[in-house]
């Protein structure tokens, strides 16, 4: 019969420590940010309005997810009253958009969440649609 050495047991509970981890949910691993509409169409608007959207930031985590730091594109706001989203718990945060000076042309604006998660540290929000030329009477 063949002597097991130390090698070889530190080698197997090593092995079955890292299965173990591996097999942990996803929500163990600290704050989990989801946004399930990065997009939004806002189809077609008047030159000089202002359209907003709320996005839904959602942790499915197990930590607080810290809104970090938010910053948006020339022309737009992002806004969020919520900075600190407990686990299983939703926060909002509001893109508005002013159209001044982009009539008749299709217009993509981005804003960026930086947060704690270790998955996503930066969330990437997106507001698009056509804006047609303001009528001059």
């Amino acid at each position: 019969m063949k002597r097991i050495n130390r090698l070889q047991i530190v080698t197997a509970a090593l092995f079955v420590a890292l299965a173990f981890v591996g097999a942990l949910p996803e929500a163990e691993a600290g704050p989990a940010a989801q946004v399930a509409e990065k997009t939004y169409d806002f189809g077609s608007i008047q030159e000089g309005s202002q359209v907003s959207h709320d996005f839904l930031i959602q942790n499915r985590g197990c930590c607080v997810l810290l809104i970090q730091r938010m910053d948006a594109g020339a022309g737009c706001t992002i806004t969020s009253d919520e900075m600190q989203i407990k686990p299983g718990q939703s926060g909002k945060a509001t893109m508005t958009f002013t159209t001044v000076s982009n009539g008749d042309k299709p217009v993509v604006k981005k804003a960026f969440i930086t947060t704690n998660d270790p998955r996503t540290r930066i969330l990437v929000l997106t507001m698009q649609g056509m804006v047609a030329q303001a009528i001059n009477k």
